[in-house]
């Protein structure tokens, strides 16, 4: 500098010749400064310095580049030491420096400690985030490895510190022998299932005939591998969302489904009246109704037993289709705490009823 009175002035940068941003403001006498270069997403090439005050203005004569410094990677997750499944999702974590988001990310995984590569995806945006699906492979491995780069040059490069290990998923494999979509109440279903990557603990058997909201046992304490006959239950009513499942006892969230398929009730005639727990007087009459899933006429006899189905006395003989009978309960002198009702095809041995639970009659 020379002749120049004002010794302070602003140091400033320009990338484009146009804009021009502050560095700082300093001594002319000093003669130099030391500037922190910022960072930028890009590299630049035509960067130029000014001074200025009230007196002077300069700029420099020739234009300057600045560079990237070289990408840096750092995983966050997996790091190392975690057990993970086979099958399972997981979220890869990292941060950069000096990457754009637009950037690539290649991700390469090995279960060999790192003496093989395979990748995982190569057009993985640098978002700091991948949603990782781990593939099937044929064995544990306890010296896993995540490797994550630039896509656009390799030697920049990041790793977990330590391996992780990824087991194979336990499976419980299960099949209804020659499955079918309708069963029939009494019919027997054949179950078998198989347990791999399981060394111990036992199988639990259940279904169920509401969609999977609610579950009943059909057999407990069973071997990894084994088959079971089931004799499907008699129900009021048909049940079209019912399913088998197979579960280990010791976390029931190792589990397989069956296909989802319908249960119907094993007889014609569904007989909701009387009511179970009912009272019934006796000399009065009361309506024995039900349900014929039969669209076509036919007779039934109707019977009454007071003994929890020991012994039947006839009561009459109806269309079926009609769904009703009044029946006059006689009187007999005594109290009946386990009454039950049933039909059978008339003049036939055949029974075409189903009624659950007893009813009363009272003096």
């Amino acid at each position: 500098y020379i002749n120049i009175k004002n010794k302070q002035a602003n140091i400033s940068y320009s990338i484009d010749n146009v804009n021009w941003i502050t560095i700082s403001q300093i001594d002319i006498s000093d003669k130099s400064y030391n500037w922190l270069v910022p960072e930028f997403s890009n590299n630049v090439d035509k960067v130029l310095i000014k001074i200025e005050n009230s007196e002077v203005v300069d700029i420099l004569e020739n234009s300057f580049s600045i560079k990237l410094p070289p990408p840096e990677i750092v995983l966050l997750y997996p790091s190392g030491n975690e057990e993970l499944l086979t099958e399972e999702f997981i979220d890869i974590q990292w941060q950069t420096k000096f990457l754009s988001y637009n950037s690539k990310i290649l991700i390469e995984f090995s279960i060999d400690d790192g003496q093989s590569w395979k990748r995982i995806n190569d057009d993985i945006k640098n978002t700091g985030k991948y949603h990782w699906h781990i593939p099937i492979i044929k064995y544990s491995s306890d010296k896993c490895y995540l490797r994550l780069s630039s896509y656009d040059d390799e030697k920049y490069f990041t790793k977990n510190k330590s391996p992780f290990k990824i087991e194979l998923k336990p499976v419980i494999d299960m099949e209804l022998m020659h499955f079918k979509k309708e069963y029939f109440a009494d019919e027997l279903i054949n179950i078998s299932w198989s347990a791999k990557n399981i060394t111990s603990g036992k199988i639990q058997i259940d279904y169920s005939i509401d969609n999977g909201k609610s579950w009943k046992n059909i057999s407990s304490n069973n071997n990894l591998i084994g088959n079971y006959k089931w004799k499907v239950p008699s129900n009021r009513k048909k049940y079209n969302k019912c399913y088998i499942k197979a579960s280990l006892m010791s976390q029931k969230d190792i589990n397989i489904l069956s296909e989802i398929f319908t249960i119907y009730n094993a007889f014609d005639i569904d007989i909701y009246n009387p009511e179970a727990g009912s009272s019934i007087k006796y000399n009065t009459g009361v309506y024995i109704n039900w349900d014929s899933d039969k669209k076509s006429d036919y007779l039934i006899d109707i019977y009454y037993s007071i003994d929890n189905g020991v012994n039947w006395n006839f009561i009459a003989t109806e269309n079926n289709s009609k769904g009703f009978y009044l029946w006059k309960v006689p009187n007999l002198k005594k109290n009946y705490m386990k009454c039950k009702v049933k039909m059978l095809y008339n003049k036939s041995s055949k029974l075409a009823s189903y009624y659950k639970g007893t009813f009363k009659l009272k003096k």
